[in-house]
């Protein structure tokens, strides 16, 4: 961590900047050294994680708007169809990318 970087703690966010070297967060009384990093993340840091989580969040959106394309393809081809066969196929494919999209979903809770 450089030289003028503003430091949080890594547990309530609490900007540490301006405390001892080393010592608890006032906030949440979790141990900090800014020395070793033990405890303590930078602005950058907390702009990286901010950018991942945003990236995990469109990406379970995209995935969700995905499933639902397929569905309403699916009863699009259905209702012009009078098939059952394009049902099976798109409720497959559905199905598929309603797991990818609930699997994203849980990944993304999973790193909060």
């Amino acid at each position: 961590m450089a030289i003028g970087d503003s430091f949080f703690c890594g547990d309530c966010g609490y900007e540490l900047t301006g405390l001892h070297h080393s010592g608890s967060c006032p906030e949440c009384g979790r141990a900090y050294d800014m020395g070793s990093g033990v405890g303590v993340s930078s602005e950058a840091s907390r702009r990286s994680a901010r950018g991942d989580f945003l990236m995990r969040r469109l990406r379970t959106i995209a995935l969700g708007l995905i499933t639902l394309g397929i569905v309403g393809l699916t009863v699009l081809v259905a209702s012009l169809n009078q098939s059952i066969k394009p049902v099976m196929w798109g409720g497959l494919f559905a199905a598929i990318a309603g797991l990818a999209t609930l699997t994203s979903f849980l990944y993304e809770r999973s790193e909060d």
